[in-house]
């Protein structure tokens, strides 16, 4: 993930069952141009881009 990414269009905060008491954090970015969702893990060590369908899917969620 690129240090200059823009700040997070959703950030989601989850309880993490498997760290007592931990919270996962989830930054998500809506790629306008090609109409993705792109989401990385807490300190954006883990990245996921979601294909055109699972990204229709939380878009629809979050409208």
């Amino acid at each position: 993930m690129e240090k200059d990414h823009s700040k997070a269009d959703f950030i989601f905060y989850f309880n993490d069952e498997k760290n007592e008491g931990g919270i996962s954090v989830y930054y998500a970015w809506v790629n306008t141009d090609e109409n993705i969702v792109e989401l990385t893990k807490d300190e954006h060590s883990q990245y996921v881009q979601l294909n055109r369908k699972d990204s229709e899917i939380i878009l629809r969620l979050l409208n």
